[in-house]
């Protein structure tokens, strides 16, 4: 019965190939030429498919004409990024205008500004925006801000999980059943000769498997960066992560992140004299309020007493600031970072003081 099913549905999808290539020769013989100077004859992997692509003659909103005239509907949207279809007037109309007056400044414009204060509003999650030309630019950034901040080298990915083509990411993304196991959950890496030294440094997790992942995170957590996941991955289907399934790793990354203080207490100790310029400039933010009262458990009447202390020469170490004010001031440094971290709205906030030099 299974045998009979499976050269049914193969035949099918033979008869779909011919009635394929038979509707499309103008694309076949573009794709031949077009494969002769770019591999794949495309610069885009994701653009391919069986028996070779067709190429586009123009579109608008949901269809997709190509040039042996054939209609589609289009699914795909550019991966999303096109919400709101093809050739949508407003966006035409904005493009052109921007077109005359000019493309690429190497410098920053207010349109970029306007639109990062308009996804840090809505996003609670945004504190800032930084654009990129690509989803590969963006997760590599991410990586290297997680690795920069935690002084941890290990990411965890997920079997499948697309982020993107630099080398940390392109590991067990398309990966071959026999090169699978269920047990280790080895990286596999997505082209010849990738580097020991990278599978070594990407830790491969089961999708939507609670158990082993817990098992995985908890052995590598010493050296575990950041987790990098897709909630739905394309390359099986759409399949959408388990609610309880993203629960747990909140969870569970939320609690390597009870470690964040001691990271965060690590770098003020790295770089000193930065952190301590907040001691030595700290200032009243209004009329009844000090700078110093920022920090946790600091009120009036004890930031009326650093202020005294300090004097006109300000301290040198922090070991100075604690032996005068009785105070441990590293540790309500990190504090008070880690509580901006968690909760972006708290206001003011010490460390957009601290980069402004405001105090």
């Amino acid at each position: 019965m299974k045998s009979s099913m499976k050269e049914k549905l193969n035949q099918i999808l033979n008869d779909q190939y011919v009635q394929y290539e038979k509707n499309t020769p103008n694309s076949h013989t573009k794709h031949i030429a077009a494969s002769k100077v770019m591999p794949g004859g495309n610069t885009r992997t994701t653009q391919w498919m069986d028996p070779y692509p067709f190429f586009v003659d123009n579109a608008e909103g949901m269809y997709i004409n190509d040039i042996d005239n054939n209609n589609y509907l289009d699914f795909m949207l550019n991966a999303t990024t096109l919400i709101l279809g093809h050739t949508h007037p407003e966006i035409v109309k904005t493009l052109t205008k921007q077109v005359q007056e000019g493309t690429v400044y190497s410098v920053p414009t207010e349109g970029q500004s306007k639109l990062a204060d308009i996804l840090v509003e809505i996003v609670p999650s945004f504190e800032k925006v930084r654009f990129t030309n690509s989803g590969t630019e963006a997760t590599m950034m991410a990586i290297m801000a997680a690795r920069s901040f935690t002084k941890k080298t290990k990411i965890a990915k997920f079997e499948g999980g697309y982020h993107g083509t630099h080398d940390h990411v392109s590991v067990s993304v398309y990966p071959k059943k026999e090169d699978l196991n269920i047990y280790t959950h080895p990286g596999i890496p997505e082209y010849s000769y990738q580097p020991k030294s990278i599978l070594d440094d990407v830790i491969v997790l089961p999708y939507n498997n609670i158990e082993k992942s817990k098992e995985l995170i908890s052995i590598h957590k010493e050296d575990l960066a950041c987790v990098i996941m897709e909630p739905i991955i394309s390359n099986f289907g759409y399949l959408p992560l388990d609610i309880e399934f993203i629960r747990f790793i909140r969870d569970i990354t939320e609690e390597a992140s009870n470690n964040l203080n001691e990271a965060i207490i690590e770098s003020i100790n790295s770089d000193p004299n930065r952190h301590l310029g907040f001691y030595n400039r700290a200032n009243n933010l209004s009329l009844k309020y000090h700078a110093f009262q920022l920090l946790p458990g600091i009120g009036n009447s004890k930031a009326i007493q650093m202020v005294k202390e300090r004097g006109g020469s300000g301290w040198s170490s922090f070991e100075q600031i604690d032996g005068s004010c009785g105070i441990e001031s590293v540790r309500l440094l990190a504090e008070r970072y880690l509580g901006e971290m968690n909760d972006p709205s708290e206001s003011p906030s010490l460390l957009e003081l601290l980069v402004r030099s405001e105090i």
